[in-house]
Order: C-alpha cells, then sequence, then structure tokens
C-alpha cells in the first residue's frame, strides 16, 4: 500500500519533500479528495500551493509516464501527454484537439487554419478528406486552383492524370490543352445545343481549313472497318464513309457507306448507279403516281416503277369503234371521241374539219398518191415563182379546163381570152388585142350543130 502524506499548509519553495508513494497537496478536506489510481508514484494537486488557487511550477515539469490534468470530480482529463500523443478536451469526454506523436494522427472536431498557406506531407500518396465529406469546397474565393502545378489566374490547370470518381461540375470554362481527351462512360449527354469542330479558342477558327467531323472504332476483323462521318473539305461535301483512321489520326476514306433514312429533301438529288427502293411514295405516304381505272402501278426493289393496264381503259358510254379519244388536259380523263377514226391498223381517217398550221407532207416515195374527192377552196399558188411545174413530160395533165389562159415567161406577156364567136389574144406589154382567123374544118367536127 502506498504512503500517503497530507499536507494542509504550504510548501517553500526551498523545501525538499521525498516521497515513495503518493503526495496529496490541498486546501480543500480529504473526503472531497478523487481516489488515488493504484498503487504508482503519484503527485497529486486538488487545490492550491500558493494560495491563489492555481499549481504554479516555476521550472520543468517532467514525467516518465502520462501527464494528466483533470478538473471536476469525475476525474476526466482534460489535458493528457502520453507516448501516443497530447489530448485537449474543452468538455468533458469530448475530444478537441488531439497532436499525434511521430507514428499518430492528429484530430479536431473544430476547423483547422493553415495561415502559412502550405500544407505538406513526404508521404507519395495522400488522401485530403475521406468518404464522410459529401461536399468538398477548395478556393471557394480563390481565382486559380493548381494540381500538378502552378496555374494562371482565373484558371484550374490539371497537368498529370486527374481521377475523380464522384460527379465534378465546373460552372466557368473547362479548357483542355492535352494532344487526347478520354471519356470512359457508358453514355455522354452534352447539354449545349451547338459542338464546334474546328476552332482554336471560343470562336475563333482554325487558321487553316480541313476535314471536320467524327470516327466511331468497329471491332470487327479486317482493314478499313472503322466507321465515319465528316465535312470532306477537298470535295465540298458531307461523307458517310469507312476508314482505317483512328481518333488521333486523319480522315481518309476508304469506301462510302451507305445511308438509310426515313426522308431526304434537297434542290438536286443525284445519283450515278441509280436508285433502289420504291420510288412510288410521297413525303406523306401517299403515291405520287395515281391509277385510274383497269391502271395498276407497282415498284420493285431496284428503283423500277411498272405501269400496266388490269383491262381496258373505258371511255365515254357512246364512243366509236377505233375513234381516237380526247383527253382533259387537266385531270388525264377520256371525255370523248374525236373526229379521229382508224381502220384498226395504220390509216387514219378524219370525219370532220382538218386544220394544218405547219407544212404538210404528203408521201415519202412517188409511189404514194393522194386522191382528191372534196373541192379546192382557194388558190393554189406556187412557193416561188416560175419555179414549179404542173405535170412534167412524161405525167402530164390530160385536160385542162380554165377560164382565161395567162401566158408570161422571160420574153412574152399574153392573155388568151375566149369572146362570144371567136377567141383573142391580148399583148399585155402593149394592151393590144389580137383576134384568131379560124377556119372550119367540118370532117372534124364531133356535133355538125356545131358552127364558128
Amino acid at each position: 500500500m502506498a504512503l500517503v502524506g497530507n499536507i494542509s499548509g504550504s510548501i517553500q519553495s526551498n523545501s525538499v519533500i521525498g516521497v515513495s508513494g503518493s503526495v496529496i497537496v490541498a486546501n480543500r478536506p480529504q473526503a472531497l479528495f478523487p481516489s488515488l489510481p493504484g498503487t504508482d508514484t503519484t503527485f497529486f494537486v486538488s487545490g492550491s500551493a500558493d494560495g491563489t488557487g492555481r499549481s504554479v511550477f516555476g521550472g520543468d515539469l517532467i514525467s516518465s509516464g502520462s501527464f494528466n490534468l483533470k478538473s471536476g470530480t469525475d476525474g476526466t482529463s482534460q489535458f493528457s501527454a502520453s507516448s501516443t500523443g497530447i489530448l485537449v478536451n474543452t468538455a468533458a469526454g469530448s475530444n478537441t484537439v488531439q497532436i499525434a506523436a511521430s507514428t499518430g494522427n492528429i484530430t479536431t472536431s473544430g476547423d483547422i487554419a493553415v495561415n502559412g498557406g502550405d500544407i505538406t506531407t513526404t508521404s507519395a500518396s495522400a488522401t485530403l478528406f475521406n468518404s464522410n465529406a459529401t461536399v468538398v469546397s477548395i478556393a471557394a474565393a480563390g481565382t486559380s486552383v493548381a494540381i500538378g502545378s502552378a496555374a494562371g489566374a482565373g484558371t484550374t490547370t490539371v497537368n498529370n492524370n486527374l481521377a475523380v470518381s464522384k460527379n465534378v461540375t465546373v460552372t466557368g470554362d473547362l479548357t483542355v490543352n492535352g494532344s487526347m481527351t478520354t471519356i470512359n462512360t457508358i453514355n455522354l449527354e452534352v447539354k449545349d445545343s451547338v459542338i464546334g469542330l474546328g476552332f482554336s479558342s471560343g470562336t475563333i477558327a482554325l487558321p487553316a481549313n480541313g476535314d471536320r467531323g467524327w470516327i466511331g472504332s468497329n471491332l470487327t476483323a479486317g482493314a478499313d472497318t472503322h466507321v465515319m462521318n465528316k465535312w470532306d473539305n477537298t470535295n465540298t461535301e458531307f461523307v458517310f464513309a469507312r476508314t482505317s483512321s483512328s481518333a488521333t489520326g486523319s480522315f481518309g476514306i476508304s469506301s462510302y457507306s451507305d445511308l438509310h433514312t426515313n426522308n431526304i429533301q434537297a434542290n438536286i438529288v443525284s445519283a450515278s448507279l441509280g436508285f433502289s427502293g420504291s420510288l412510288t411514295k410521297l413525303m406523306d405516304g401517299t403515291s405520287y403516281m395515281i391509277a385510274g381505272s383497269g391502271i395498276s402501278i407497282s415498284s420493285a426493289s431496284n428503283g423500277a416503277v411498272t405501269v400496266s393496264t388490269s383491262g381496258v381503259v373505258t371511255g365515254p358510254g357512246s364512243s366509236t369503234q377505233y375513234a381516237v379519244a380526247l383527253f382533259n388536259d387537266t385531270t388525264g380523263q377520256v371525255l370523248r371521241n374525236s373526229s379521229l377514226t382508224t381502220n384498226g391498223g395504220t390509216s387514219l381517217w378524219i370525219a370532220a374539219d382538218l386544220g394544218v398550221s405547219g407544212s404538210v407532207a404528203l408521201g415519202d416515195t412517188t409511189s404514194n398518191t393522194v386522191t382528191f374527192t372534196a373541192r379546192v377552196n382557194s388558190d393554189i399558188i406556187p412557193s416561188g415563182d416560175n419555179a414549179q411545174n404542173l405535170g412534167s413530160q412524161t405525167n402530164r395533165w390530160a385536160n385542162v379546163y380554165t377560164g382565161d389562159l395567162h401566158l408570161r415567161n422571160d420574153r412574152g406577156d399574153y392573155t388568151l381570152i375566149e369572146e362570144e364567136d371567136m377567141l383573142t389574144i391580148r399583148f399585155n406589154k402593149t394592151g393590144k388585142r389580137y383576134k384568131f382567123l379560124l377556119e372550119a374544118v367540118p370532117q372534124l367536127d364531133e356535133e355538125p350543130s356545131l358552127k364558128f
């Protein structure tokens, strides 16, 4: 059992007390003392050594074990020092600051203010906050944040790899100056309405024109299997194609690819190899080719359109056999018969008047003939003066029935006139008329009553 000595008075500064057990210096009754901590050598100050309520030590306080300063009657340590560190409490049982030894930790329930500006570590890896910190603010009032090296004013610079396993929100501009930006997610959502390609900064274009577009990786075995959609600056056209290029390479075209879409609207659509698929549908799904009665329209997979009749096209109820039909120029419907009929073969018959506003060629060989049953109701005038013949030396007209006969060539100009009982001829250059002297030849008379 430890030896206990009670000193209720004062201890002079030059006094020496040797204790092999516990020494209690107090100015209060012993009943209020806490129980002694075991058999260890203890120096316990419960009250004051100088009458002021404080325990004052003018020199160093050295302890080979733990050193505890306690408050109150419950014996809770408000300050303790041991080999594991220094613990300071603001309330009973509540750790406020723990300053660890070289192998321990520092824990505080309040804030840590670093007025020197630097927090350093000699460890190769460091964790700034654990998983309990759900909201982290870094440099809320700062103008620059650097990870890896110094950043310019108003920027956040990451010069090495940055791995983030939680959501990151950037309220300002984000600039990536490296050679590759890799996004390894299942889906990529871009809320901006416009994505700019080929800009050096903001709305400033690159110094040189070039191709713009995207390349999609395709793992199918074989060469030239990547897919690509780009603006081909050389040919000034948009391209869907296959390529062997990668996202870090060029936009070389290996072969053009098919484009399957619903509707295509364009001013000009050209196809050097033709069209395939149905060509009978408009944008609203209706056919641009409307089949009438007895007509069917079909479209093959290669784009060919076939118009066929399932029967006979029916005209008006009073139609005539082999009649040429008249059509409405707006609807294309058969209105009625015309005055043109055929014999069922190659002949064409006109049952009414025929008007021709252009030149007419009748027959293509001399074996063709023209038969006039009708009467000529106009002058027949040659196209040139003294150029066309009426008959020929081998094909002459049999009889000429005419009134007065006008004769004129490059030498003479005469008109043969029939008078009541004689014939006269007028020389048109002078206007003089001459009569024919006729002698009767009775033996040649066809009718005896005919006399001159």
